[in-house]
C-alpha cells in the first residue's frame, strides 16, 4: 500500500496532510483506493513550511481545484496512479538522476525516518511515520547514522569526564561507577 497517489485536495491543510486512504496495488477498479493498513496509519502528518507552500501553489493551479475529492496528483485521466507505475515513471527517474540506483518506497521511508531521528524523538518519528508501535519504527525503519553515533559517544564522554568545569582523570572515575 502507498498513500501518496490517494491524496486528495481536501487532504491538504496549512501545515499538515491527512492520510486516510491508500492505494492497494493488487486491487482493481473502485477497490484500488481503500482504508489505510492500520487505525494509526489513518492520521495527519506534519508538513514543513516550504512543502506546505508548494502544496498550496499546486492546489491553486490544479485543474479540478473546486472538487475536494479530486486526486492531488492525478494521472492524465484524473485517476490515482498505480503504485508500480508511479515508482517506475516518476520516482525511479528522479532517483536515477540523483545517483540512486536501487530505489523503492521502503527505502524512501527508511531514509526519511533515519534522518528524522536527528530532529525529533522516537515518538515523534513514530507519529510522522504513522506506526502503531515505536518498535516498528525502530526495528524496520530507523537505521544508525555512524557520524551521529560517534558524536553522541564523544558528547557523552565530555559530559561524564567533566566535573566542576575541569576534566576528570580517565584512570579515576571519581565515584561514577555504580555500586551493585
Amino acid at each position: 500500500m502507498f498513500e501518496q497517489p490517494s491524496l486528495r485536495i481536501e487532504d491538504v491543510e496549512t501545515d499538515r496532510l491527512r492520510i486516510d486512504e491508500a492505494v492497494k496495488e493488487k486491487e482493481k477498479g473502485q477497490n484500488r483506493i481503500g482504508e489505510t493498513k492500520t487505525e494509526s496509519s489513518d492520521a495527519w502528518v506534519s508538513v514543513p513550511p516550504d512543502l506546505a507552500r508548494d502544496l498550496r501553489a499546486w492546489v491553486a493551479k490544479h485543474p479540478h481545484k473546486e472538487d475536494p475529492k479530486a486526486f492531488l496528483f492525478p494521472t492524465a485521466t484524473g485517476t490515482a496512479y498505480r503504485i508500480g507505475n508511479f515508482l517506475k515513471r516518476v520516482l525511479k527517474p528522479i532517483a536515477k538522476t540523483a545517483g540512486i540506483a536501487d530505489f523503492d518506497f521502503r527505502a524512501m521511508r527508511s531514509t526519511a525516518s533515519t534522518l528524522f531521528q536527528a530532529h525529533g524523538t522516537v515518538k515523534e518519528t513514530q507519529g510522522q511515520m504513522r506506526h502503531a508501535d515505536p518498535t516498528t519504527t525502530l526495528r524496520y525503519y530507523v537505521k544508525v547514522i555512524p557520524e551521529n553515533q560517534h558524536k553522541a559517544v564523544a558528547d557523552f564522554e565530555r559530559s561524564v569526564m567533566k566535573k566542576g568545569g575541569k576534566r576528570r582523570s580517565k584512570a579515576d572515575p571519581g565515584g561514577l561507577l555504580m555500586k551493585g
